[in-house]
């Protein structure tokens, strides 16, 4: 195609431009994929000012942006107030989001706490 729209298997290559001032592309993932080793493989063939085509093949390869999670801290700064922390504000969810199925439970990890007057 001389610009246009191209259908992959799993996503949308748009080229834009003119012979004159050449051709960008960008990539459109339609959907999510599994692992990292997806491809999507597009024939490309070009003709320079002579005539002469060469062919080849286009691939973009989907990897997953994994989901980062940093760790989470929280200073109480009067004695007995409540301590609120957004866990989800420093990290990163990734293509797939943060799906929370039940914000009710929580779960601990044992350890301890220690303060001016003890530990616990």
């Amino acid at each position: 195609t001389n610009g246009g729209l191209v259908h992959g298997q799993y996503g949308d290559l748009t080229i834009t431009g003119t012979p004159a001032t050449g051709y960008t592309y960008s990539y459109t993932l339609l959907d999510n994929t599994s692992g990292n080793t997806t491809h999507d493989d597009f024939a490309v063939q070009v003709v320079d000012s002579d005539g002469d085509p060469a062919s080849t093949t286009l691939s973009i390869a989907i990897v997953d942006d994994v989901p980062t999670a940093v760790a989470d801290s929280a200073t109480q700064t009067t004695e007995n107030a409540p301590v609120t922390v957004n866990v989800f504000a420093n990290d990163v969810p990734g293509a797939h989001g943060v799906n929370i199925t039940d914000p009710t439970k929580v779960s601990y990890v044992a350890g301890s706490l220690a303060g001016g007057t003890g530990t616990v």
